[in-house]
Order: C-alpha cells, then sequence, then structure tokens
C-alpha cells in the first residue's frame, strides 16, 4: 500500500506540468492571432490605394488643378495645402470665376477665409447677376463678411426686385442682415434712420 501510495506521488508532478502545458500553448495561439490582426504585415498593405495621387482620390491634386486653370499663378495655388475641405474651396473659386467676370487672384482670398465657401459663391454668383456685374468687388467683400451669404442674397435681390434700389445701396441696407437683434416692441414704428441710430 505505500508503494502504491509512493508511486501516485510519483506521477503527480508530471500530470500537473502536463496540464500547465495544455493550457499555455492554447493562450500563446490564441494571444498571437490577436496581435497578427491589430497589426498588419507590411506585404499586404496596398500604398496606391491608401495614398492615392489621382484627381478623384486626392483632394489637395483636385483643389490644385482647379486654380491653375482658373488661372492663378502656382504660388497661389499652394493655399490648398492650408484649406480644411480643399474641394470646396477649389469649387468656390472656380464657380465665381467661371459665372462672373471676378479675377480668380481676387476670389481666392475670399473663399479661403470663408466657413461656408459654396455658400459664398452662390451669394457672390446670384448678386453679381443680379446687379449685372457693375459692382462686383462689393459684392465679392459682402458676401465674404457676412455670416449667412445665402441671406445676404437673398435680401439683396428680394429688395431690388420690389424696390427701385441702386446696387450699392442694396447691398448697404442688407448689410449684417440675419446677425441682428431685433429690439423693436411690437406695434411699434420705426423709420429707417431711427432704426440706424438704435444700431449706433
Amino acid at each position: 500500500m505505500l508503494n502504491h501510495s509512493k508511486k501516485m506521488s510519483h506521477f503527480a508532478p508530471k500530470q500537473g506540468r502536463s496540464f500547465c502545458r495544455v493550457l499555455v500553448i492554447p493562450a500563446t495561439f490564441t494571444i498571437a492571432g490577436l496581435l497578427a490582426n491589430i497589426l498588419p504585415s507590411a506585404a499586404f498593405i496596398d500604398y496606391e490605394k491608401t495614398v492615392p495621387d489621382t484627381y478623384v482620390g486626392n483632394e489637395y491634386r483636385s483643389c490644385a488643378n482647379k486654380l491653375l486653370k482658373a488661372g492663378t499663378t502656382p504660388s497661389t495655388a499652394k493655399i490648398c495645402a492650408k484649406v480644411i475641405r480643399p474641394i470646396e474651396f477649389s469649387a468656390c473659386v472656380e464657380a465665381i470665376r467661371k459665372h462672373t467676370q471676378i479675377t480668380p487672384e481676387d476670389t481666392v482670398y475670399s473663399c479661403y477665409k470663408s466657413h461656408r465657401p459654396e455658400d459664398l459663391a452662390a451669394c457672390v454668383v446670384n448678386v453679381s447677376k443680379n446687379t449685372q456685374q457693375t459692382i462686383n468687388q462689393a459684392v465679392l467683400e459682402d458676401c465674404g463678411r457676412s455670416l449667412l451669404p445665402l441671406t445676404f442674397a437673398r435680401c439683396v435681390i428680394g429688395l431690388r426686385k420690389e424696390i427701385n434700389l441702386t446696387p450699392t445701396e442694396s447691398l448697404d441696407a442688407c448689410k449684417d442682415t440675419g446677425d441682428r437683434v431685433n429690439d423693436v416692441s411690437p406695434g411699434a414704428t420705426i423709420t429707417p434712420n431711427q432704426y440706424e441710430e438704435k444700431r449706433d
């Protein structure tokens, strides 16, 4: 009986070690599999797809190309590197160049500083058309200053449709449209001159 106990104790450590091996080996393969999924192999990276250089896939190339075609200098076209949305920015420059007589070099800065470049372009194009392009530079500046370019454009065009205003008068009347706080009490009457005094 004693000999039998000794034999059992002799085999017990070996069984324990085998059991540990069974646990360790699958765990090793599991960790290796996870690392293989997390860390991509360089052999499987499609470098051309990751960093495209086509006009469709690379917004900076597309932006520079549109600016150059619009007539800007290569030095000016480098501004594409600084804009947050190159596609919208270049579309702004392209639209204004195509539909107005404003030079691309003048357009670039306004489109660059605008938070809504596509709305700016729509404002400039529509107001310039409405004013027969007689004050294009002023239109570009006022559309660029407005926080709501489309609202500004609707104001200018709407007033000129109903009131006999010169282009300059319509721009002045609609400046800051949409940004004003109306502090006139209901039922009160106020003249345009009084309103200007209240603003000052």
